[in-house]
């Protein structure tokens, strides 16, 4: 099989984690480098609730699919207390499954992780980043979102970037009305 950047191969492989889907490899991400990859979102929001409440949000799989359009289903494949090394997958609605690895955790302050493997090819590396912070009010919510686009994707990306855009800044009005309804 062809080599590919990061020293991944092409794909698709054997899926580890559902045998039926296809498995394309995703290469790591250090906690460092998320604002250097190819492409990167930032977006800031206030939210009303305190930086351990908003960890009780990312915690609780079904909140995701509440505030994240397009999430289906968030499996944690780790035990608490979750942690750097924790995994995760997620199954949005058109099928796709991502299979995550946290990079960083630390409760109330940060969270992030990137993709091991996705169902489509997509990505070469894909990673987001959540820094947290107190606010008076509640806490102010710093959120990365970083990739390498592959395959057709990166053929398309000039045309989709911008909607990815919108996307991210809606999840985090989403995020805002959740923690809302919370407090």
């Amino acid at each position: 099989m062809a080599e590919a950047p990061f020293g991944l191969q092409v794909g698709p492989l054997e899926n580890p984690v559902a045998p039926d889907l296809p498995f394309y490899p995703t290469a790591p991400v250090e906690l460092d480098e998320v604002a250097r990859l190819d492409v990167v979102y930032r977006n800031v929001v206030e939210l009303p609730v305190s930086p351990d409440e908003l960890f009780e949000i990312f915690e609780d799989p079904v909140s995701w699919t509440r505030w994240a359009i397009g999430i289906g289903e968030v499996e944690w494949t780790s035990e608490k207390p979750f942690g750097v090394g924790t995994t995760r997958t997620v199954r949005f609605w058109g099928g796709m499954e991502v299979y995550e690895t946290f990079m960083g955790w630390e409760r109330g302050r940060c969270m992030a992780f990137f993709f091991t493997g996705i169902t489509q090819d997509v990505w070469w590396r894909f990673c987001e980043r959540y820094d947290v912070e107190p606010t008076p009010s509640g806490s102010r919510l710093t959120w990365s979102v970083a990739y390498t686009p592959r395959g057709v994707f990166a053929k398309i990306h000039f045309l989709v970037r911008p909607m990815m855009a919108v996307a991210f800044k809606l999840f985090l009005v989403r995020l805002r009305r959740y923690c809302g309804r919370r407090a």
